[in-house]
């Protein structure tokens, strides 16, 4: 049985931080094999663009932000490559779906989500920040936005390092006493944005606090709470997976994963 606190967080202040659940060496060997499937990809992917260098990837992956032209020039999974997302390819290979079925997360969500038969959309996000690349982070959002498949869910963000306030990760909204600001898509005030879905605005008094985890460690909140991920200014690419469980009892309108026998299922 699990730590009874990071389960009391994660009711009372809508996120919680699990620390060691997933076996150091188990990480490693997976970033090792994420690392190395993405040297391959971008290789292909820079020879293709005309880029020579990570500084031009860099460079232009900073601007889809900031710069509606270069967003036009590129196809969708251009843009996804650029803004740090992986290929569909990778999304539904049989290595990340096993680590994504490891009984040590099947544990952990069996506990948060407080039932035996636990799902997850398929396929997962899985990113990758570049080095020094300070200006490649996701704008202040809900994961409801973006995820309307189902009506309750849960994410699981696990970094494949460490992380800190150099390399990046994910910062949580919150108040004095540790609550995480928790909006709904009716009342999230928005500002305009024409990459990323609008980004919310925080509430009064709420502010943004980096979360930092170790390797092993996972960050779970609720589908509500507001949350943004950081740049990266160091030499090491950042490298991380998002999932959203669900019970799998809930209809989901998109594929899901069921995490205890590792089999996909279409809505």
């Amino acid at each position: 049985m699990m730590n009874a606190a990071p389960l009391d967080s994660l009711s009372t202040n809508g996120f919680a931080i699990f620390r060691n659940v997933i076996p150091a060496d188990k990480v490693v060997t997976f970033r090792q094999f994420t690392q190395s499937w993405l040297d391959n990809y971008l290789a292909q992917f820079y020879r293709k663009h005309g880029i020579t260098e990570l500084a031009e990837f860099t460079a232009k992956a900073s601007q889809l932000s900031t710069d509606k032209a270069v967003v036009n020039q590129l196809d969708s999974e251009e843009q996804k490559i650029f803004s740090g997302g992986f290929p569909l390819e990778f999304r539904l290979s049989q290595e990340l779906r096993d680590f994504m079925c490891s009984p040590e997360l099947l544990a952990l969500a069996q506990q948060i989500l407080q039932v035996d038969s636990v799902a997850a959309h398929m396929p997962p996000m899985v990113r990758f920040i570049s080095p020094n690349n300070s200006s490649a982070k996701v704008p202040a959002h809900i994961d409801q936005q973006y995820n309307e498949f189902v009506a309750q869910f849960y994410t699981v963000w696990i970094p494949l390092q460490d992380t800190n306030n150099d390399i990046g990760g994910v910062n949580i909204y919150c108040d004095e006493q540790g609550r995480g600001d928790r909006l709904n898509l009716t009342n999230a005030n928005q500002a305009d944005n024409h990459f990323w879905l609008g980004e919310c605005r925080p509430t009064a008094g709420f502010q943004a606090q980096f979360q930092s985890l170790a390797l092993g460690d996972v960050l779970v909140f609720a589908q509500d709470v507001l949350h943004e991920s950081q740049g990266n200014r160091t030499n090491e690419t950042r490298l991380s997976v998002d999932m959203r469980i669900f019970d799998n009892s809930s209809a989901s309108k998109k594929h899901k994963i069921v995490l205890n026998n590792n089999t996909v299922i279409a809505p």
